[in-house]
């Protein structure tokens, strides 16, 4: 799609109802000690949250497992139920919805993305990528990449300002803390519909994706865990007009398998 501006719910309007058919939001039933869900400035905006019952099709009655938000006649399709989960501060994150706004805002570099929350540190993501274009942004900002793909999917730097891209557009486009990414891991292997990780109509298939990224997950938080500000919130300091970083980390490991 285009890359998407403007507010940030119209990224999910799908319009209004056909004549004939109606439809009712449920209520979403969270635990008692989770904050009411708000995808992305929701409540702001005015929209009320809830999933789908669709009656008026060739069916009698749908239910359907995606969040979705009304405003007066308004519709919007938020991202698939299964792909809520608990972020930090007692707050929600639907990752669908926040992979979908990413992938249209960020730029060209950005091929496919997988996010997931757990609490307490919130959001991490695995960040399928196109090589050719991290050089080009690599580039752009003054930063010399290793010379393979492989490494350079590993370089530290490069994945701070991907990261950092990342973040500056969850900033612009209104993410609660509970949604930005707070890491990030790069692979510049797909996730193909061959693989058994996309559907035909190209969306990830979380239950056979997140199996095979645990491992990686697991070390994106305990990164976190170890040291949440030396590893991702140093200042990128411009010295002798290219970037560099006060401290060296060990990178992470390689997507295998896919």
């Amino acid at each position: 799609e285009a890359p998407y501006a403007g507010e940030t719910s119209q990224a999910f309007a799908v319009g209004r109802e056909l004549p004939g058919v109606q439809v009712e939001l449920l209520p979403l039933k969270l635990p008692e000690d989770v904050k009411p869900l708000e995808v992305l400035g929701s409540r702001k905006a005015g929209i009320e949250l809830g999933t789908l019952k669709i009656t008026g099709l060739c069916t009698d009655e749908a239910r359907i497992g995606i969040i979705v938000g009304r405003r007066n006649r308004e519709l919007f399709v938020y991202g698939r139920l299964v792909s809520l989960q608990l972020s930090c501060n007692a707050s929600g994150a639907l990752c669908e919805a926040l992979e979908q706004l990413l992938l249209q805002v960020t730029g060209p570099w950005l091929m496919q993305l997988l996010l997931v929350a757990k609490p307490p540190h919130g959001v991490v993501g695995v960040a399928a990528v196109r090589l050719d274009e991290v050089w080009r942004l690599a580039k752009f900002r003054n930063i010399d990449g290793p010379s393979s793909g492989e490494d350079l999917c590993r370089d530290r730097r490069i994945i701070l300002l991907c990261l950092r891209e990342l973040q500056k557009h969850a900033t612009r486009f209104g993410f609660s803390e509970a949604e930005k990414p707070r890491a990030l891991h790069l692979q510049a292997t797909p996730f193909s519909v061959e693989a058994g990780l996309q559907t035909p109509t190209f969306q990830l298939r979380r239950d056979q994706l997140l199996p095979r990224v645990d491992h990686i997950i697991e070390s994106l938080y305990d990164d976190l865990d170890c040291s949440p500000k030396s590893m991702y919130q140093e200042p990128m300091v411009q010295r002798r007009g290219f970037f560099s970083f006060a401290k060296k980390t060990t990178s992470f490991q390689t997507l295998e398998g896919i």
